[in-house]
């Protein structure tokens, strides 16, 4: 007994060593890892919709995904990066020649401030205009200075960012081929029941889709529409403008305030009054308005964080990890939310309702929904398609259920009929699944998740087996089939 002990321990203090060991080599390209994984997580689904199309060419597959990343992302990144740097140099040249000056700015800025404000800024030191003017040039000569002094760390680091470009790419390609089976083998590993296992794998990656998508994608959107308003407006340096504003988004509810606030306050003291109003204009109804239209659509309701936990999440991930920080800092705290969450479920329970569908109240059923926060629906096609016949009362309950999932299973699931629920809630919000197996018995063995080009489609797709399940698919002569659009059989073939 003691040697099985002895031996156990020596087995883990080498397992830990080997971690750490790995994790101190692969240390240097940690920006490449976190972007390699971030990406093969957001195009998975792609890569499954070419899949779908092409099966058993998971390589070909893959480089399509790869090839689409660099198209889409990473050629237009480096173009926009050349692009700054050029602009950047443009506005530095116009502050020194004196096209660009502060201290005329600053001056017609006080022209319209209130007398206090004014006699604050001169206790303070800020209305000395010549010496503003000085410090001013002085810190963009200087930065400016040391960018041209340090060329040579600049082509080193242009080359480190090829090389983390490079094999953040290189790894995408072997997680969107092979991340199934990475998936399948790191699950395995983890020492938890297949149940918290499995919630917390599809909850990280719920979380870390939804923040990616509602900080990245957000800030694309809001950086975007801004340079083109600053470019409308004739507002100089709009490019750098539209990337500062970009980076800012990612604070909520104050980010691109930060930026086009001050530049129409500038817009209206120097007398330019329609491109100042309709800069507020587009700020406050447009600008602002994408995060609150677009981030819910992105994030949906079950995954959206507070914004005051995605503000300080982001600014203390920039402060520990840099630009890397601002998809860690959300992700970690969306995981710690989720993984607290799943604790206290599994540590307090759920409550199960039956209903018996032959006395259904509809009103009745969605209310109770309301009142009990139920989260899970499972239940036949049938029973819930004639719930949607109330769509008046789903139109008011829109904003008020909290529901995760609808699962279906125990009866043909025609996708059309769920048009309805569709036009009202999406298919995110929350998420319909759609169980296959032996009706009689209830066995499921696959699962497939309906969108909304499966109900626009018609088509009731079999999906994946359940993890741990392991099937075969067979006609009626019994044989086995291994071509898509066949009609077949399910065997259950798991041991």
């Amino acid at each position: 007994m003691l040697e099985r002990r002895l031996e156990n321990g020596f087995f883990l203090a080498v397992l830990l060593v080997a971690s750490v060991a790995l994790i101190w080599i692969v240390l240097p390209f940690f920006g490449a890892i976190l972007w390699g994984v971030i990406a093969a997580i957001l195009f998975a689904p792609f890569n499954e919709r070419l899949l779908a199309h092409m099966p058993n060419r998971r390589n070909t597959s893959a480089l399509i995904t790869l090839g689409v990343i660099v198209a889409i992302v990473v050629v237009p990144a480096t173009i926009l990066g050349a692009l700054l740097v050029q602009e950047a140099t443009t506005l530095y040249d116009k502050v020194r020649t004196g096209q660009i000056d502060f201290v005329e700015i600053f001056r017609h800025f006080r022209l319209i401030l209130p007398d206090w404000l004014d006699r604050m800024l001169q206790r303070v030191g800020l209305a000395d205009l010549e010496r503003m003017r000085a410090h001013l040039v002085s810190g963009l000569t200087d930065s400016f200075q040391t960018v041209a002094a340090q060329a040579l760390t600049i082509g080193q680091g242009a080359l480190a960012f090829f090389v983390t470009v490079s094999v953040a790419l290189y790894l995408t390609f072997f997680l969107l081929r092979d991340g199934r089976k990475l998936g399948n083998n790191i699950d395995r590993a983890i020492p938890l029941s297949p149940q918290t296992r499995h919630a917390l794998a599809a909850r990280f990656i719920a979380v870390t889709r939804a923040t990616i998508n509602g900080s990245l994608v957000v800030a694309i959107v809001q950086g975007m529409i801004g340079g083109i308003i600053f470019w409308f407006l004739d507002i100089p340096g709009a490019l750098l403008w539209a990337v500062t504003m970009a980076f800012f988004s990612l604070l909520p509810a104050i980010g691109t305030g930060l930026i086009w606030v001050p530049v129409s306050l500038y817009l209206l003291a120097s007398g330019q009054v329609w491109q100042g109003v309709t800069l507020v204009f587009c700020g406050i109804f447009i600008i602002g308005m994408v995060d609150n239209v677009l981030r819910p659509v992105l994030v949906g309701r079950d995954t959206r964080m507070p914004d005051y936990v995605v503000l300080i999440s982001t600014l203390g991930g920039l402060d520990i990890f840099g630009f890397n920080g601002i998809v860690i800092g959300p992700v970690i705290a969306a995981v710690f939310l989720s993984v607290w969450e799943i604790f206290s479920i599994l540590a307090n329970g759920g409550k199960l309702v039956i209903y018996n569908h032959h006395d259904y109240n509809y009103d009745a059923f969605w209310n109770y929904l309301v009142t009990e926060n139920v989260t899970i629906i499972n239940q036949t096609p049938p029973v819930f398609e004639n719930l949607l016949l109330h769509q008046e009362a789903l139109c008011k309950l829109k904003h008020h259920l909290s529901l995760r999932l609808i699962i279906f299973g125990g009866a043909p699931l025609y996708p059309k009929h769920l048009e309805p629920w569709i036009k009202i809630f999406g298919d995110n919000n929350p998420q319909i699944y759609n169980m296959y197996g032996i009706t009689e018995t209830t066995v499921h063995t696959t699962y497939q998740q309906i969108t909304k080009q499966i109900v626009t489609s018609n088509k009731s797709l079999i999906g994946r087996p359940i993890p741990g399940v392991k099937i075969e698919l067979r006609d009626e002569q019994r044989n086995l089939i291994t071509s898509p659009n066949i009609i077949g059989e399910i065997f259950n073939m798991s041991q």
